[in-house]
């Protein structure tokens, strides 16, 4: 008899087995369910790397393009190693991965194939100057955040712990330059990394609760004699705690700093530059909360994913965005402890990184057009059956108003991205009568004005 034999694999779909022939059935969907850190590249992309913190387990790092999964393990590649630990997208469209053991990766695009296709390098001992984490395993490379700078150079963390070797690896066209820690050349146990408006490195320790220390080469990375170099630590600074979990630095040059207790920030970094001293705050919203990431979208609000849910801070973190903290119980969050939060700035799309998968939402804060192309939807709109009226195609810090056809006021609203939304109410709550409306908007920022229509029915 002709007997077939079915299996289920935990990574490779299901087989089906029949004499001496196997059928592979692989569904297009993530590897991993754990999004433990996000990025979205210039193409709307989304990049995930799988490592958890503290876990000794990961699937290697994974991208979605909008229809469907591309997943990238040693299984696909031996130079890949599957404690993929941090991904980040460049300007060029390069994407370069971190990885706990496996060192760097560095991923181009090539361009001629339908489907995406890069090519990978590993970046190690032998073709680098990374050094292994242990004095006892040389080859043994973990890299934490790799961050971009204003010219365009790509920088990267070399964790270690209690190994010699670079603090930073500075890559500027495949030239290599390194960075030892100058005070204490062992202590290199640093993964979170931003890089203010100055060009000043800022490094936390998360694992080893090591604090928070700054560098600054001055742009001369041959030339150690003008460098500057501090730390600061829960002792001799405003930190909360040693141990930070994230950096971001926003629009306006703060930086803000997680902790396993709380957010600091960083209101002047100027001075560090001049190896200067700086203050350090507390931003007292979210005292007490652990921190996994800080984001900071395309007009300049703060997303903070806790263990607790996401907190979203106005452009100042004076207020909150949201009344309460999103959580699995009041939004679509698929769990309350989320890992990391990114976004595509052209569209406004949120996406939340879990150990359970990843949840995403459309928000409003999306990049403000160049030049005014205001479309309006739905059309018509009826406030009583759409709730809600979109305004696309606004330029930066718009103010909108919504006018009778013989330019009497309706409602004025405000729009610091590309969109702005209208309930349908006019300023005294009342559905305006049916007809056709005027939109004409200026920006606060420039000289740029907008104007559109749209047909409203109120029945």
């Amino acid at each position: 008899t002709n007997k077939k034999i079915i299996c289920l694999f935990q990574y490779w779909g299901l087989s089906i087995f029949d004499n001496s022939t196997e059928k592979n059935i692989l569904p297009n969907t993530a590897r991993s369910n754990s999004f433990v850190h996000l990025d979205v590249d210039s193409k709307g992309r989304v990049w995930v790397a799988t490592r958890p913190k503290n876990e000794a387990n990961g699937q290697g790092f994974m991208m979605f393009d909008g229809s469907s999964w591309h997943n990238f393990n040693s299984f696909t590649d031996n130079k890949i190693s599957d404690w993929a630990l941090k991904v980040k997208a460049m300007s060029n469209g390069d994407v370069y991965v971190s990885t706990w053991g496996g060192g760097l990766l560095k991923l181009q695009e090539t361009n001629d194939t339908i489907e995406p296709n890069f090519i990978i390098t590993r970046f190690d001992t032998s073709n680098s100057p990374l050094t292994g984490a242990l004095t006892s395993a040389p080859y043994y490379i973990i890299c934490g955040e790799t961050v971009e700078d204003s010219q365009g150079k790509v920088w990267v963390i070399n964790y270690g712990e209690g190994s010699t070797g670079p603090l930073l690896t500075l890559i500027d066209n495949n030239q290599f330059y390194a960075f030892s820690n100058p005070e204490t050349p062992t202590e290199r146990q640093f993964i979170e990394f931003a890089i203010d408006p100055y060009g000043t490195k800022w490094l936390g320790s998360n694992s080893f609760a090591k604090g928070l220390i700054f560098f600054n080469d001055n742009n001369t990375p041959n030339d150690k004699s003008d460098d500057k170099f501090g730390k600061y630590t829960k002792s001799n600074s405003g930190l909360l705690d040693n141990e930070i979990t994230s950096i971001a630095v926003d629009k306006n040059g703060f930086i803000w700093l997680g902790t396993n207790t709380g957010l600091n920030f960083i209101y002047d970094s100027y001075p560090a530059k001049n190896g200067e001293k700086i203050t350090i705050r507390e931003e007292t919203h979210l005292r007490n909360q652990y921190i996994n990431d800080i984001y900071v979208d395309a007009v300049n609000n703060k997303w903070i994913a806790t263990n607790k849910g996401v907190w979203v801070l106005n452009e100042d973190a004076s207020a909150l965005l949201n009344p309460t903290i999103l959580n699995s119980s009041n939004s679509p969050l698929i769990a309350d402890e989320v890992f990391s939060i990114t976004s595509d700035p052209k569209t406004g799309t949120m996406y939340f990184g879990t150990k359970f998968g990843l949840s995403s939402a459309r928000s409003l804060f999306a990049e403000p057009a160049p030049n005014y192309n205001i479309k309006c939807f739905p059309q018509p709109f009826n406030p009583k059956k759409d709730r809600e009226m979109f305004i696309d195609g606004l330029m930066e810090n718009s103010d909108v108003r919504i006018l009778t056809i013989d330019g009497s006021l309706v409602k004025k609203l405000s729009a610091k991205g590309k969109f702005a939304y209208w309930d349908g109410k006019d300023e005294l709550g009342i559905i305006p009568q049916s007809g056709v409306y005027i939109i004409v908007s200026s920006s606060l920022s420039s000289d740029g004005r907008g104007y559109g229509k749209f047909t409203l029915i109120n029945k």
